[in-house]
């Protein structure tokens, strides 16, 4: 199933490249694993998701908790960069000394 998928990542979207990642490190896939690694690299999230989260509207609701929420957006970490660490720190095996 590996080398089916392997030559599929990564993709284009981000929703992809999650589910290939998901299953590709479960198999211990070793190109996987150096893909994922640039993919950390280098991913940027979903214009959507950052519409969302920068939203002025939710900030505007309470005025009093404005300024904390504004803060909290403005420094919230990249989601696809946490979703490829974490899947990648529950790949125990697959490792190569180029990839650690």
């Amino acid at each position: 199933m590996a080398q089916r998928l392997e030559p599929l990542y990564p993709a284009k979207s981000n929703y992809t490249n999650r589910e290939l990642a998901k299953v590709l490190l479960a198999l211990n896939s070793e190109p996987a694993i150096k893909k994922t690694l640039e993919l950390l690299a280098t991913a940027k999230d979903d214009t959507i998701q950052t519409t969302y989260m920068s939203s002025s509207d939710m900030i505007l609701r309470n005025p009093q908790y404005g300024l904390d929420i504004a803060d909290m957006l403005a420094n919230i970490p990249p989601a696809q960069q946490i979703f490829y660490a974490t899947a990648l720190s529950n790949t125990s095996s697959g490792w190569t000394p180029e990839n650690t």
